[in-house]
Order: structure tokens, then sequence, then C-alpha cells
């Protein structure tokens, strides 16, 4: 993590994100579902001619979350493993690193993927690690390949 990070609120959830990792966000895009996605994507999204992967929300957050609601924005990052979609009710702030701390892990771009935590104002956002958890997605199609006669 380096400069600045994004605060987001979804289900009554927070989490938090480095900025360097965020392309653009969207307000309220259109989702569409399609046969055979990897069982974390809600659906994809076209964004700039290009079709984007929506994760699904319960996949970002510690809680089980309803996958099926509505949510008011798509936060779109970039990862070496490709583009994705984050879902967002919520933009809460875009803060300073500074101006808050880093605890349980070390202090890198994205996060460490153990359980890295920012806390901002006396609140603790779990830092989401995109790069890593996209990697590891990549590995669903060896792990679950199509069923026969596709």
């Amino acid at each position: 993590m380096r400069s600045q990070v994004a605060l987001f609120l979804l289900h009554g959830q927070v989490y938090a994100l480095a900025v360097e990792e965020i392309l653009i966000i969207l307000q309220t895009p259109r989702i569409f579902s399609l046969p055979l996605l990897p069982p974390v994507v809600v659906g994809v999204l076209i964004h700039a001619g290009e079709a984007i992967p929506l994760l699904k929300p319960d996949w970002l957050l510690a809680e089980p979350v309803d996958n099926h609601s509505k949510f008011s924005y798509v936060v779109i990052c970039s990862t070496e493993s490709g583009v994705v979609g984050l879902p967002v009710d919520k933009v809460l702030y875009i803060v300073d690193r500074r101006k808050g701390r880093l605890e349980g892990g070390q202090d890198t771009t994205a996060g460490d993927g153990s359980g890295s935590t920012f806390v901002y104002d006396q609140v603790r956002y779990p830092l989401l690690d995109i790069g890593r958890n996209v990697a590891e997605l990549s590995l669903w199609d060896f792990q679950h390949p199509p069923p026969h006669g596709n």
C-alpha cells in the first residue's frame, strides 16, 4: 500500500483497497449472467468494450451476504491476472495511508493476504489483496473443468 486507501461499505461490512489497484468506480452498471461462470463470479459487466467479471460479495467479505442483491457501485480493479469488478454499496473515504495504520501484515502495495487491516478513525477495515485473490481464481478452471459436451 503506497499513498492512498479507498474505504468501502458492502452489506453493512467495511473493507479497504489500495487506490493503486483501482482503475475506475462505476455507478450501477448493468450486470449480465452467463452460463459456466466460476462459483465466485456473480456475472460480467461491459466497460470500454471489455467483459469484466464481477466477484460475488460473499467471496470478498468475512460474513455471508446475499449475492443477488443490488449494489450501487462497482470498483474496477487491475491485477496481474486481469481486470475484475468488486461490488460496493458506498464509497466511504479515500484517505492518505498516513492518516491510519496497517495492522497484521507487512506494508506492501496491496496488503499481504495474511489478514491485514487498515485502521482509520478507530474503525478496522480488512485490507483486500485483490491481486492474490484473482490469482487464486485463475486456478478455478483447472480445479473445476467445464461439463462434458462444452
